[in-house]
């Protein structure tokens, strides 16, 4: 299977850091978790001003990673992976990345 990296930035509604923290610790990593070849993930917070206060690494082993990155998009927004209203949805990046080396 190959291995890759989904990393996503993101911000809270101004405000609403709490919330959001909260909601993505104890719900939305675990149903992150839940996909078939996410095997964990990784939180950060930004350190100064950055345009995304929050960044979060998911390791990914697939042997069809737009399949499994098309059930993430069949679970968000139902009850296997609600979305929290904390978080800001226009200021979010998502992308998934595979290894160019190692070393």
């Amino acid at each position: 299977m190959a291995r890759y990296k989904l990393v996503a930035h993101s911000n809270a509604v101004a405000g609403r850091e709490a919330d959001f923290e909260r909601w993505y610790e104890s719900r939305h990593m675990p149903d992150m978790l839940a996909v078939p070849g996410f095997i964990s993930a990784e939180r950060f917070t930004a350190v100064g001003e950055r345009p995304y206060q929050f960044l979060a690494i998911y390791e990914i082993e697939s042997d069809d990673i737009f399949q499994t990155l098309a059930e993430i998009g069949k679970r968000a927004g139902t009850d296997a992976m609600p979305i929290n209203d904390a978080i800001d949805t226009s200021q979010v990046s998502v992308v998934t990345w595979q290894p160019v080396a190692a070393g």
